[in-house]
């Protein structure tokens, strides 16, 4: 007998990761990861613990696979905003303002992130500097432009998950306060040449 209705096309080995790590993302939501399973995760997805093992290995790599993807669409926000056709602190505040955005519009998955990030695996560790790289890219080429993004990233992120826990005031201020701060940081290196939020700024 021929069964009517269409047949699922099977998953690529590419799709299906990325298929968990969404499942995974979603599972993350509004919880310490630490408290999260691999069972609940392949749940999630739909598949077995054991084939979530045998993509990511342990539950760091997968953390470390929940952190790029999360932070892709934000890390492209940035870049544009480092890149715009506007002097130097009008791009730090740009920064600030898409930085603050998204976080707003991810609060629920924000403070997971923020334990990932802290958590000292390997592979997560890795993902991190990797991101700091790309991000190091639009402020030069040098040693200094890697320290000056991993300094303003982990500012950043304190004083956003801070805010998110006790949000006090405007997000409006909140944006104001971190432009000033992270501006007073860079200016004088901006001012030397020693980094720029452009690259092709420094000489």
């Amino acid at each position: 007998m021929v069964h009517s209705g269409a047949v699922r096309r099977r998953l690529t080995p590419d799709e299906r990761r990325a298929e968990i790590v969404r499942a995974a993302d979603q599972v993350f939501q509004g919880r310490d990861p630490s408290t999260v399973t691999f069972e609940e995760i392949a749940a999630a997805a739909g598949v077995s613990r054991a084939l979530v093992y045998n993509y990511f290995g342990d539950k760091g790599g997968l953390l470390a696979a929940v952190y790029r993807q999360s932070l892709a669409s934000l890390d492209e926000e940035l870049l544009a905003a480092m890149d715009a056709e506007i002097p130097p602190h009008e791009r730090i505040r740009q920064l600030v303002e898409r930085y603050v955005g998204f976080a707003r519009a991810h609060a629920g998955g924000w403070h997971a992130l923020g334990v990932v990030a802290a958590t000292q695996h390997p592979a997560i560790q890795r993902a991190r500097s990797e991101r700091f790289d790309r991000l190091a890219t639009a402020w030069g080429t040098t040693s200094e432009a890697r320290v000056v993004v991993a300094g303003l990233m982990g500012l950043l992120e304190a004083v956003v998950l801070d805010w998110l826990d006790n949000p006090t005031m405007a997000p409006e201020r909140l944006v104001t306060l971190a432009e000033e701060l992270l501006w007073s940081g860079v200016e004088r290196l901006v001012d030397e040449g020693i980094v720029a939020p452009d690259a092709r700024l420094v000489s």
